[in-house]
């Protein structure tokens, strides 16, 4: 009812609040929150700061001093493997007594040095018996027996070289140990490639000079490497003999050079591999492109290198090498002005044509020097450890070169240490001219390999926004990956075994059948005289070996001829399918190195196993900004193509020169 008491509010309504004066305080607010800031790792590449605690990183420490420890004993294993097993140790060890020598020789460099000095100082020292001109006019022959004695070897059944301790003539000693000295004589490497060199010097040219050739040489009391090899890789032809042998001196300095530098460029490039895992380990971008720039050029230099350094390190360092150019003296005939002394030789074409004192006039008094060191091939044989064979098909043609094949052969029975170095001239220089080449194209596919790699790891980095489209298991897709590379790799073997071991088995095969047919008639010489003392000294070697009477040379040069078709053909098929093999086994390694060292952590670093050190939140920095990552691989591999690519056009333009 209208006078009845007020109804009361209902308890869910509060009251109404008073009103606020105008001067009140502002009714209290919530503080505002911070700006959200984005992840460290999107704005740093991945250089964040670094937890030790972080397995990941750990284990990518750990891959990294492997890596590294590797390396270091890669190179260890490898420069004590050369110190003990590739060269002597006299020459890495005595490098005080080669510094004397070195300062020594000064004089033989020094303006004003005559080269004659030292076929006089080796003249001077050997017995007046082999100086003494003969009542006919004619000096001491080789072929004339002159140098040879009564006493024989009981191994070999040759006749002792009269200039040897053992040598004797009626019981005579012409012996003489400093004569012995200065005639067994080496080269250093340097001079075995040198294209402008030896090589280059046919017979006129070295007669016409011989003393400055003889000169370069230097008496040695060990021999690393007796190198067997022909004059010539073509018949002589007056019109084209210059270019023939500009091109053969050429061609045999890059056979040597890849010789001497194939087992130290296969670790080469299996160490840039290292190089680019070890790399990799602590920023994968930049350590892909510095790595593939090194896996390019590390090769490269280590073949076409002359760095003393890096022939002392391979044991080839010092005057260790006989080749009959430069140790043996090419003294021939000369035409000689008359009231003046000897200074030298030149080819005399006619002189069969001449009397006996015209040849006495026209024969250098240092013609001895040169039939002493002939005469003493038995000599210097046993005194080298190897046997390097400048190999080109016209070799098995040659009288001396099988004679010295089949020498050895025997010498190595005997003694297990001694060792044949097969250096095929055409197959060697091919691999040498085709290695920029070789390398560009492997440069190139690892370095697209490294590239998708890197993008595919990227965008499906484990913990990336990505992975789970993958479909499958991110470990399944890697193994995937790396299988299929491993297919495209056994492609790219195929494409390098056809390009260069097919055309080698195709040459060895024609080779070794020659071989099989080689008859003592066919063999060539530079002159009757020549082959007759050779089939002598093969004679009286099978004679001795079926201990039988050497008086049917006939017999015993078809007993030669058997060994040549048997064990001399096996013995050079070996050795050159060795080298196919070598080869081959080098084309795996390298291939492996790449798909394996190169990718493996690539994928340990897409499944978050490991971090990389320098930049532990790479990975996940780089899924989440996949345009800036994506841009910064491609200008990367960008500046990489670039500078291969001026390095390629460097090494071109340099290539055919021995650097």
């Amino acid at each position: 009812p209208p006078w009845g008491p007020p109804l009361l509010p209902s308890p869910s309504a509060p009251p109404p609040s008073p009103p606020l004066p105008p001067w009140g305080p502002p009714l209290p607010s919530s503080p505002p929150l911070p700006p959200s800031k984005p992840p460290t790792a999107y704005a740093t590449l991945g250089f964040s700061s670094i937890l030790t605690s972080e397995v990941q990183w750990v284990g990518m420490m750990v891959i990294a001093i492997l890596v590294i420890s590797a390396i270091c004993i890669v190179c260890g294993v490898y420069s004590v493997y050369f110190a003990t097993t590739n060269g002597m140790a006299i020459h890495r060890v005595d490098a005080v007594g080669a510094a004397k020598r070195a300062r020594k020789r000064v004089s033989t460099v020094a303006p004003g040095f005559d080269p004659e000095q030292e076929s006089q100082r080796v003249l001077d020292a050997m017995h007046p018996h082999f100086k003494d001109i003969k009542a006919d006019g004619t000096q001491p022959s080789l072929t004339g027996g002159d140098f040879f004695g009564d006493a024989v070897d009981e191994k070999t059944g040759l006749s002792y070289n009269l200039l040897t301790e053992k040598g004797k003539q009626g019981g005579t000693s012409y012996y003489n140990k400093e004569a012995l000295h200065l005639l067994t004589r080496a080269i250093d490497i340097s001079k075995m490639i040198d294209a402008k060199g030896i090589y280059e010097q046919g017979a006129a040219q070295l007669n016409a000079n011989p003393h400055k050739f003889f000169a370069v040489s230097e008496p040695t009391t060990k021999l690393k490497a007796f190198v067997s090899h022909t004059w010539a890789s073509k018949e002589f032809v007056p019109e084209t003999d210059a270019a023939d042998r500009r091109e053969h001196s050429e061609q045999t300095t890059k056979a040597i050079m890849w010789h001497i530098k194939f087992g130290m460029m296969n670790v080469g490039n299996f160490l840039s591999h290292l190089i680019i895992a070890a790399l990799v380990t602590f920023y994968p971008p930049v350590g892909f492109g510095v790595g593939l720039i090194v896996m390019f050029g590390l090769p490269l230099w280590i073949v076409s290198t002359n760095s003393p350094f890096v022939m002392w390190f391979l044991g080839l360092s010092g005057n260790q090498f006989w080749m009959d150019k430069a140790t043996i003296h090419q003294a021939n005939r000369t035409k000689r002005t008359q009231g003046k002394p000897y200074t030298g030789t030149e080819h005399e074409v006619n002189f069969d044509k001449l009397n006996e004192p015209e040849k006495a006039e026209r024969t250098s008094k240092y013609r001895v020097l040169n039939q002493a060191g002939v005469g003493l091939f038995d000599h210097f044989l046993t005194q080298s450890q190897e046997l390097w064979v400048l190999f080109i098909p016209r070799y098995i043609t040659r009288v001396w070169c099988i004679y010295e094949m089949a020498y050895w052969l025997r010498l190595m029975k005997e003694d297990k240490k001694r060792k044949i170095k097969m250096i095929p001239i055409e197959r060697n220089n091919g691999l040498y001219d085709s290695l920029p080449l070789h390398q560009g194209v492997v440069a190139l596919m690892s370095c697209v390999y490294c590239a998708v790699i890197t993008i595919a790891g990227t965008y499906f980095h484990k913990k990336g926004p990505n992975s789970a489209s993958l479909g499958v298991g991110l470990e399944l897709a890697i193994v995937g990956g790396i299988l299929f590379c491993l297919v495209i790799g056994a492609f790219v073997l195929a494409f390098f075994y056809k390009k260069d071991i097919k055309p080698a088995k195709a040459r060895r095969a024609t080779v070794v059948s020659d071989l099989k047919k080689f008859t003592w008639q066919a063999a060539v010489a530079t002159d009757a005289a020549d082959k007759q003392h050779v089939e002598d000294m093969i004679v009286s070697l099978w004679s001795k070996q079926l201990k039988k009477n050497h008086a049917d040379a006939t017999a015993m040069i078809a007993e030669f001829e058997k060994y040549v078709q048997t064990d001399v053909a096996n013995q050079i098929d070996d050795l050159l399918k060795s080298g196919e093999r070598a080869l081959l086994m080098n084309y795996i390694a390298q291939i492996l190195s790449v798909i394996i060292l190169d990718g493996l952590i690539i994928g340990l670093i897409a499944l978050d196993i490991v971090r990389p050190i320098i930049a532990p939140t790479y990975g996940i920095w780089a899924s989440n900004q996949l345009s800036t990552s994506y841009g910064m691989f491609f200008a990367i591999a960008v500046i990489v193509i670039l500078i291969d690519i001026a390095i390629f056009a460097w090494v071109k333009r340099k290539w055919g020169k021995i650097m």
